[in-house]
């Protein structure tokens, strides 16, 4: 499979290719293509150690025509560079990938076969973006219920600290105005998002950062999954 691979905030596509060296490396025999945010951003923590420019996926606050430009450039870049049978996504980046993902389920234009899913939260409704003009809003699944089609693998780490991310994310308002205020239940309420018969979660004893080398308990299990999830996407 070939995967488009999305990045944190205030970090970019070289950050995460080293983010996810040992990932890839289980999963050699798969193409993983980084792309950079189209927002320039302050670096995230750590982040100035080891590149000299930062990205994002919105701005902050959020725009409309900024959410627009994004949900436009990633379905360009798609069709003009795809095809990806997968995508996988980190922290904001998690957020882009899902919104692609229900985004394609809504109307077909990547074909997607699976989503990975790490540390991530509700992402806006693409249709939504797609009104003029644009009603910027979260997906809730106790209003949207399960949006995404396709076998999904969602990496979460056991100390994810959501309760001091949440206030600096620019989708915190959106999130608490559509009733998805409590930090400890986004990556559950984006889990419910998914199609049940083709989710899986996995908790690794980290916090939030990409399983590697700091726990081969969290490694072995984050490929263990994606590799189901993979398989499924293949059977279906």
């Amino acid at each position: 499979m070939r995967f488009l691979c999305l990045h944190g905030r205030g970090t970019s596509r070289q950050i995460f290719e080293m983010q996810t060296v040992r990932l890839r490396e289980a999963l050699s025999n798969h193409e993983f293509v980084f792309i950079d945010g189209i927002v320039e951003t302050e670096p995230s923590e750590g982040a100035e150690a080891v590149a000299d420019e930062f990205f994002a996926w919105f701005d902050k606050p959020i725009s409309q025509a900024q959410s627009q430009e994004l949900l436009l450039s990633l379905v360009d870049f798609i069709a003009n560079n795809g095809p990806f049978q997968g995508i996988m996504g980190f922290s904001e980046g998690g957020i882009v990938a899902a919104m692609l993902l229900a985004e394609d389920a809504r109307q077909a234009f990547a074909g997607f076969q699976c989503g990975i899913l790490l540390s991530a939260a509700p992402p806006l409704d693409p249709a939504g973006i797609h009104r003029e003009p644009a009603t910027l809003r979260c997906l809730n699944p106790a209003v949207d219920g399960a949006v995404i089609r396709v076998p999904t693998a969602h990496i979460v780490g056991a100390c994810e600290p959501f309760a001091r991310l949440l206030p600096v994310s620019p989708l915190a308002g959106l999130l608490v105005s559509g009733g998805m205020e409590d930090p400890e239940k986004l990556h559950k309420l984006l889990f419910q998002l998914c199609d049940d018969d083709g989710r899986e979660l996995f908790i690794h004893p980290l916090g939030h950062e990409v399983p590697g080398a700091k726990s081969v308990e969290g490694l072995s299990g984050t490929i263990r999954v994606i590799e189901r999830t993979i398989e499924r996407a293949q059977l279906g």
